[in-house]
């Protein structure tokens, strides 16, 4: 995970959290990125996550896919991947 950060007060700090939904893509299944355990510190707890803003940011063939998607997940179905220039199922 790649983030820039910007604090007022200094005091607060992000803590961020990407969790994959499966070590390996498996051929038919949704890839999902979660990101929603991430928090920033130092506020009150109602606004801490709906604070953040999420960009993703993929590779080439995906990047058109993931600049359209918003939210703290990013679920990359198999037909995205299929229809790309990504190999798969290489040994």
């Amino acid at each position: 995970m790649l983030y820039t950060i910007k604090f007022e007060p200094v005091d607060n700090v992000l803590i961020a959290d990407l969790v994959a939904s499966q070590s390996e893509i498996i051929q038919g299944e949704t890839l999902i990125l979660d990101a929603s355990s991430s928090y920033i510190s130092n506020l009150p707890i109602a606004t801490q996550r709906r604070s953040m803003a999420y960009v993703w940011h993929c590779p080439g063939s995906l990047e058109s896919y993931c600049s359209k998607q918003a939210g703290d997940r990013l679920a990359i179905p198999f037909s995205v991947v299929k229809g790309s220039k990504i190999a798969f199922e290489q040994p």
